[in-house]
């Protein structure tokens, strides 16, 4: 899962490696900053204070594989419908269903075909936060996960 994110991640880290860890070198890491926008959160990448290596994109609903926005679900709906007098189906009393339950999955994506269980969680831009976090510490990029912490390692850094 997550194959488009990243890849996109790694490409970023790759371009900006030196920086990176330049930053992981001189203040033990990097911070990430939420940024919330209109339609999307955006995660940049601080090296210092006011300095931003890369941003991602995270965007609510979007496939974390190919970033397409729809799926296909399960849905159970109830129909009128006509019997015989042994309560055996014989057709539909119309081509409309008269009630139906919320869509559940497992869902997929209709562009590359990802397989998801839980659209409302795991397509929240929160995990595009977790994948990078995870990314960068697998390519030796240690993280502050407190902007404070990540202030402290700088200022320890001026002295």
């Amino acid at each position: 899962m997550s194959n488009l994110i990243k890849k996109q991640i790694l490409e970023k880290i790759k371009e900006n490696k030196e920086d990176l860890l330049n930053s992981h070198l001189k203040y033990g890491g990097v911070y990430i900053a939420q940024i919330e926008e209109d339609d999307h959160t955006s995660y940049e990448v601080e090296l210092n204070e006011g300095t931003i290596s890369f941003s991602i994109k995270g965007e609510e609903g979007a496939c974390l594989n190919c970033g397409h926005k729809e799926f296909s679900a399960r849905q159970k709906t109830y129909m009128d419908v006509v019997v015989d007098g042994s309560n055996s189906w014989l057709r539909n009393k119309s081509e409309e269903a008269t009630d139906a339950d919320q869509p559940y999955g497992p869902y997929e994506c209709l562009n590359c075909g990802e397989e998801y269980d839980d659209l409302e969680n795991e397509l929240h831009p929160q995990n595009v936060y977790d994948i990078l976090h995870e990314t960068l510490k697998e390519e030796g990029i240690g993280v502050y996960k407190k902007y404070s912490d990540f202030e402290d390692a700088l200022f320890k850094s001026d002295e």
